[in-house]
């Protein structure tokens, strides 16, 4: 039993006409807590604030939501105390079971190390209002965690993924690797032949192995938990539209709890200024981001008059034929990108 339940239990006896203390002594509580009469503040004010902050994201928690009624010159609130709040006002989320994982278990294949290292793309399904299907194509820079890509059809061919991933690569660079199950659409043979032209390696998990995908998988639940439950699409262009939106927002305005409350645009151009502070250089475009290189290959590829990987100055068509500057770099080989101007992503 909780303290207040105790104590309620203490006043019901003694309204039964049965002595203050011998009513404490029977729910085992002191008369000094019974009497107590506390002097904190109102909570009113802050329960509306909180309120404010659930009805824009409905799906954080208290942790997050303190980060938000924290944040630049928001005043100062204890951590505690809002707690104390959201769990007396019953605003805690309901607990999803987890599922057991079924199969042999292990760390995550090719942990991305620098932005455009590792991207993973995958199929997400729903429905309009009429019953008809609609797939949703997800694609992920799983060291940022930016949605680069939301592409919304009825259905899906090798081709219309192959041109989610030419705007993609037109728009932010091309990746090293390319992560993703094994649907038809993604090991087709001539999804296969056009990343081997574009110079960029797939890496396909194990069958019935989801956990090797995590930042797809997590990214799915989100996208299902916080936009598709919540959304009723009548037409597939108003599911475009919502969508496109959402994806905005979670670039740019949705805190993500492992990269330390921080957008994933404001984790990337915090990214981009430390690759500036260490490799003495200014910093290549966002979207071409890359890992610093090792000193001793600085100089030959200073030197090389070849295009770098990365830079984008045409349509993503024109990409196959720019040939790269392979560097090593421990575990991963990847380009060092030149700095380039290009105008600014729409994110």
């Amino acid at each position: 039993m909780t303290t207040q339940q105790r104590r309620e239990t203490a006043e019901f006896l003694h309204a039964k006409d049965v002595s203050i203390r011998r009513s404490c002594v029977l729910a085992h509580i002191s008369r000094n807590a019974v009497g107590y009469v506390s002097r904190r503040s109102a909570d009113s004010e802050l329960i509306e604030e909180i309120n404010e902050v659930r009805k824009k994201h409905p799906c954080y928690g208290y942790r997050r939501t303190h980060m938000e009624l924290t944040q630049g010159d928001k005043g100062v609130l204890n951590h505690k105390r809002l707690h104390r709040v959201w769990r007396d006002n019953a605003m805690q989320h309901p607990q999803n079971k987890r599922r057991r994982r079924r199969g042999k278990k292990g760390q995550v294949p090719l942990q991305a190390v620098h932005a455009n290292h590792v991207w993973t793309y995958d199929f997400v399904e729903d429905a309009t209002q009429d019953g008809r299907k609609l797939r949703f194509l997800t694609l992920i820079d799983e060291q940022s965690r930016r949605a680069l890509a939301v592409e919304v059809r009825r259905s899906f061919k090798s081709a219309d993924v192959l041109g989610v991933l030419d705007a993609a690569f037109a728009q932010y660079g091309m990746p090293s690797f390319l992560r993703s199950d094994n649907g038809s659409e993604f090991i087709a043979q001539a999804v296969k032949d056009w990343l081997e032209n574009m110079n960029v390696k797939t890496h396909y998990i194990e069958p019935g192995s989801p956990w090797q995908n995590p930042f797809g998988e997590s990214f799915n639940g989100t996208l299902r938990r916080e936009h598709l439950n919540r959304e009723l699409f009548a037409t597939l262009e108003e599911a475009r539209v919502l969508t496109n939106t959402w994806r905005r927002y979670y670039n740019t305005e949705r805190s993500h709890t492992l990269i330390g409350y921080r957008t994933p645009q404001q984790y990337f151009e915090q990214t981009a200024s430390a690759y500036a502070l260490v490799s003495g250089a200014l910093p290549p475009n966002p979207q071409d981001l890359s890992h610093q290189a090792d000193p001793e290959n600085q100089t030959a590829a200073t030197e090389t008059t070849s295009p770098p990987r990365l830079s984008v100055f045409g349509p993503a068509s024109a990409l196959g034929s720019l040939p790269s500057v392979a560097l090593s770099s421990g575990r991963a080989r990847f380009s060092l990108p030149q700095h380039t101007l290009v105008p600014k992503p729409d994110y």
